[in-house]
């Protein structure tokens, strides 16, 4: 067995998320299907995509390559967006993560609780994607593409394009009176 093996991902796509400093991520309107864009495939809101690394402990001490790319699973190939030289380029992040015994100043970490990291990204709105396809944020390990290593969402568009998320306050909340 390996790293990659052992290990268990989650990845989810958000509105915003942040990693702090203890580890936690912060997620606001999470685990979202469906993003709004342009009829020309700029998306309306910011996307924001988190992955969650749990290895066992016995691998501490130990790096993993981690790689995450954008895939359009409508036609089967990895997304392409454009660089600030107007060349198109594979969205992909790749780095290197240390694993790291969990540690709690002060406090016993029992031997079985597993290393954990936790990485996120924000992207800011205007990624352009294709309308009306499918999406996915693909996770590998060492090289290593597990199913379920990924948070797959769809692109909508219409005359008036949809724009996905909460409401912009409380007065946009149906049956709550601000007095």
């Amino acid at each position: 067995m390996s790293l990659a093996d052992d290990s268990n991902v989650w990845v989810v796509v958000a509105d915003y998320a942040a990693a702090d400093q203890a580890g936690k991520l912060n997620i606001i309107g999470g685990a979202f299907q469906l993003v709004g864009t342009t009829p020309s495939g700029q998306l309306l809101t910011p996307l924001a995509v988190m992955v969650v690394l749990e290895v066992p402990r016995k691998y501490a001490g130990e790096d993993c390559a981690l790689t995450l790319e954008l895939r359009n699973e409508t036609t089967g190939e990895a997304a392409k967006v454009p660089t600030p030289d107007g060349s198109m380029e594979t969205l992909r992040v790749a780095q290197n993560i240390p694993i790291s015994v969990p540690a709690v100043p002060g406090i016993s970490v029992p031997p079985d609780v597993p290393c954990r990291v936790n990485f996120a990204m924000q992207i800011a709105p205007g990624l352009p994607l294709q309308p009306n396809n499918a999406y996915a944020w693909r996770v590998s390990l060492d090289g290593k593409h597990r199913k379920g290593w990924e948070a797959k969402f769809w692109t909508v568009s219409g005359p008036t394009p949809p724009v996905f998320g909460g409401p912009s306050g409380p007065a946009d909340i149906p049956q709550v009176s601000l007095s």
